[in-house]
């Protein structure tokens, strides 16, 4: 079976990957979108919000069906309950991951750190977004990056 490509926004709890999300989808609920004149879907609940949810989609996915998907992912590897290191084996046995690192929390001053961000390269593409940014700026961010791999 040929592999999808996934793009994944990359963020901690409340760190604004959603609302990006919500941006991306001109503010429509989730799910089939066009870029570039290619259908993606878009699914934007993260592990942090439901763990079992991400990874229950990602077991159920076909991906000659939703060839190219864009989900939301929290990095928190050393939080069982977040089931991140099982999300990402799910995904890579179905999809090529292009991972989008939001680096900086929009509304504090956290980031995610260089031990997650080496930890997505290993297995995907990475691009870090450096800044804090509105989320249509982010939104903006994400497309060119999904538009340069489709």
């Amino acid at each position: 079976m040929p592999k999808g490509k996934a793009f994944v926004i990359v963020g901690h709890w409340n760190w604004g990957k959603s609302r990006t999300l919500r941006q991306l989808s001109d503010g429509r609920r989730p799910g089939w979108i066009e870029i570039a004149g290619t259908r993606v879907f878009v699914k934007r609940m993260s592990n942090d919000d439901i763990p079992k949810s991400l990874a229950d989609f990602l077991k159920k996915i076909d991906p000659e069906i939703k060839v190219i998907i864009v989900i939301a992912l929290c990095p928190n590897f050393h939080e069982p309950y977040a089931k991140t290191e099982a999300i990402l084996k799910l995904l890579v046995a179905k999809y090529t991951p292009y991972f989008f690192v939001l680096k900086k929390c929009y509304s504090r001053s956290e980031e995610v750190t260089e031990a997650e961000i080496r930890a997505l390269r290993a297995i995907g593409t990475v691009e870090v977004f450096q800044r804090r940014a509105e989320d249509t700026v982010r939104a903006k961010a994400l497309k060119h990056l999904i538009k340069s791999h489709l």
